[in-house]
């Protein structure tokens, strides 16, 4: 337009318009990969065999007619010593997921 006047409508303006809303969609977080899922997944399973392992152990203890207290803190022990044994197994993961990473990002 080079001259004259002219009467507009606004709808919306900031991220209820159009182009906010493309802009707020372009802001989310992509999807978690296959191999993200699969981590997650590899993490909740040590922790439920962890959670799992106390009370079996703290039974079978039971059932032999061990102290109540002994037979706690040996189950207890157990579960902390669990996982300086799992970590070399989280640390390949680890070490694979940023190998992926450095792969992907050139």
């Amino acid at each position: 337009m080079v001259s004259g006047t002219a009467k507009a409508l606004v709808f919306a303006t900031g991220r209820k318009a159009q182009l906010g809303s493309i802009a707020s969609s372009l802001q989310k977080p992509p999807p978690p990969s296959a191999f993200a899922v699969g981590i997650q997944k590899f993490g909740l399973m040590i922790v439920q065999a962890t959670i799992f392992l106390v009370p079996f152990v703290l039974l079978i203890n039971l059932l032999f007619h061990r102290p109540l207290l002994e037979s706690f803190l040996f189950a207890l022990a157990l579960a902390v010593g669990l996982t300086p044994e799992l970590l070399p197994m989280i640390v390949s993961v680890t070490l694979s997921r940023g190998a992926l990473r450095m792969r992907t990002s050139r």
